[in-house]
């Protein structure tokens, strides 16, 4: 089950960035995060997870494993702690031009949420300590309406996302041309993103992108889905807070 979420979570890692900002991000020196954050849990039962972005860094900021707490571990509990570094070199054909290259050093702070409820996670970099403040909400279905052409005969499927926020029961019933997936959400909710991912096509993704508000309704068009080959369907959702869910259709898993 973990090794299924940590998948997820490095699928939707930039959306989730990108979409589950809740106050205005806060920089303190070179040091960007957020000092608060709604989270929903991602299922009904069991523990969900999600996690603090740290960017802005230099090669000498780090975080030490231990000195990453929660002030209510009942509530959210610090799961695990991931270091990433990213290398980025300019070179001119020009000789009028001068090249240029630089490190971007960043941390994702796993995190288990365990039930509804507030709590204060805090960090270390070197001896400043940085918080941020957790309220974990429990799971919800934001969607009333899915329908995925050539899936369950056109029909609707946002109920298999009652229990969880992901469901990999679905088979294609046939290879269908010109498919379209149509979202609507229920009433409070809004789509912000449709992504699908066909494996007939290699790695290539049909995004539609409605923006920070969202919209009430959404389609997109996608192709021809080839049947028992894989697709991946996402779907990103925000409550009139700005704090987001995934939801995730794995067809023909």
């Amino acid at each position: 089950m973990k090794q299924l979420v940590k998948k997820v979570f490095a699928a939707t890692l930039a959306l989730t960035v990108m979409f589950t900002m809740l106050a205005p991000v806060t920089a303190e020196a070179a040091v960007t995060y957020n000092k608060s954050q709604t989270l929903y849990r991602t299922s009904k039962s069991g523990t969900s997870y999600s996690g603090i972005q740290v960017s802005g860094l230099t090669k000498s900021q780090t975080i030490k494993k231990t000195s990453v707490k929660s002030d209510k571990t009942s509530v959210v509990k610090p799961w695990y702690l991931e270091r990433s570094t990213s290398s980025y070199k300019t070179e001119y054909f020009s000789s009028n031009m001068t090249g240029y290259s630089y490190n971007y050093y960043s941390y994702y702070i796993g995190l288990e949420l365990k039930k509804a409820g507030t709590a204060k996670v805090s960090f270390k970099i070197g001896n400043k300590t940085y918080k941020t403040t957790i309220k974990v909400k429990n799971y919800t279905n934001p969607l009333s309406s899915v329908t995925l052409t050539g899936v369950n005969s056109g029909k609707n499927i946002a109920s298999k996302m009652n229990s969880s926020n992901y469901c990999s029961t679905l088979k294609l019933t046939k290879t269908t041309r010109n498919a379209v997936v149509k979202v609507k959400p229920k009433s409070g909710w809004k789509v912000t993103s449709i992504n699908v991912e066909n494996s007939q096509t290699g790695d290539t993704m049909s995004i539609s992108n409605y923006g920070t508000k969202g919209v009430s309704n959404a389609s997109l068009k996608v192709g021809t889905l080839t049947k028992n080959k894989r697709v991946t369907l996402r779907i990103t959702c925000v409550d009139k807070t700005g704090a987001s869910v995934y939801m995730n259709y794995y067809i023909n898993n």
